[in-house]
């Protein structure tokens, strides 16, 4: 029996996958730290194509993952694309304290909303199939947001908004690029970045104001 635990757990694997369907062929999902898209469910193992890893942005590394069945009683298992194929991102923009920041939530809101009416159609579609097989709330807000916060170096705009699944590196591109020409042409916006400072005690620190004011006592 213990020779067999393996072997019967990724058989019963096999059976919880077409009677449960967690995933099917095509589906993007997490097995433990493992991500790919499905290609293949057997009756041992389940085969994806590796996502991520040493690529950014979850995007094919051209790997195959061999996943014994038994992993999903051992493992918590994410599904990317089932029911909803679309995830939120989000995007950190840093600009300096000085910079019209209010403006640049607005440019970067205006460009994010572009991408926005692409998918708004599909995403509502989505959201009223998925309300049939799930007992979820509606969501209030589908379109960007840009939120604001205070950083070490400047003023933190982040953009969090709705992308397809398989879209994620295409729509951060085409955002990042749209950002970078239009801040380009704003005088009151600069990008925020770490620099540092030189003190230089003898000349800017207290040893240097006290023998100021010992100056002028001895002058007076």
């Amino acid at each position: 029996a213990l020779s067999l635990q393996e072997l019967l757990l990724s058989i019963a694997g096999w059976g919880y996958a077409m009677l449960k369907k967690p995933f099917d062929i095509g589906d993007r999902i997490q097995v433990g730290d493992m991500v790919g898209d499905v290609i293949d469910i057997g009756v041992l193992h389940t085969t994806l194509v590796e996502v991520g890893n040493w690529v950014n942005a979850d995007q094919s590394t051209g790997r195959l993952i061999i996943i014994p069945n038994s992993s999903f009683f051992r493992e918590s298992v994410y599904n990317y694309t089932k029911g909803f194929p679309f995830i939120w991102n989000e995007l950190c923009i840093v600009v300096t304290y000085e910079s019209d920041w209010e403006k640049a939530k607005e440019l970067i809101l205006e460009l994010s909303r572009e991408e926005d009416s692409k998918i708004e159609t599909e995403v509502h579609r989505q959201i009223d199939d998925m309300q049939e097989s799930y007992a979820i709330l509606r969501y209030r807000v589908l379109t960007s947001i840009v939120y604001t916060s205070i950083a070490d170096n400047g003023v933190a705009l982040t953009l969090r908004y709705l992308t397809p699944v398989r879209a994620r590196r295409t729509t951060e591109h085409k955002l990042f690029e749209g950002i970078l020409k239009a801040f380009s042409n704003e005088p009151g916006i600069d990008f925020a970045y770490p620099t540092t400072r030189f003190y230089h005690n003898q000349v800017e620190g207290k040893v240097k104001a006290s023998h100021g004011k010992k100056e002028e006592a001895s002058a007076s």
